[in-house]
């Protein structure tokens, strides 16, 4: 792969994305440049938060960080609330279940 990542040195320049897919191409072509590597400290030596803020509710039934990141992901590309999206799984998931079990 002899092509060269365009590098990015702003936030703006990375745009929202609609999928998954369309965010693993744009970073096959893009890579981060000095300038935003440059800003980037781990949490311990910046003072900020974990890159990944998983409400407490989450952690107590148990979800891993990445199925938080993944449903974040999703609310955010629908425009919608974490809790939103999250009650709306469960109420089409328990639906499929009910369903699947001949309880309704």
């Amino acid at each position: 792969m002899g092509d060269k990542l365009t590098k990015i040195n702003s936030w703006d320049e990375v745009p929202e994305f609609k999928s998954e897919d369309e965010e693993d191409e744009f970073w096959g072509k893009h890579s981060l440049g000095p300038a935003l590597l440059d800003q980037m400290r781990p949490a311990s030596e910046s003072g900020g938060p974990p890159a990944l803020e998983i409400p407490q509710s989450l952690r107590e039934i148990g979800i891993t960080p990445e199925v938080a990141r993944r449903l974040q992901r999703i609310a955010r590309i629908r425009g919608s609330r974490l809790e939103d999206l999250i009650s709306e799984f469960l109420t089409d998931r328990l639906h499929e279940e009910e369903q699947r079990t001949g309880i309704r």
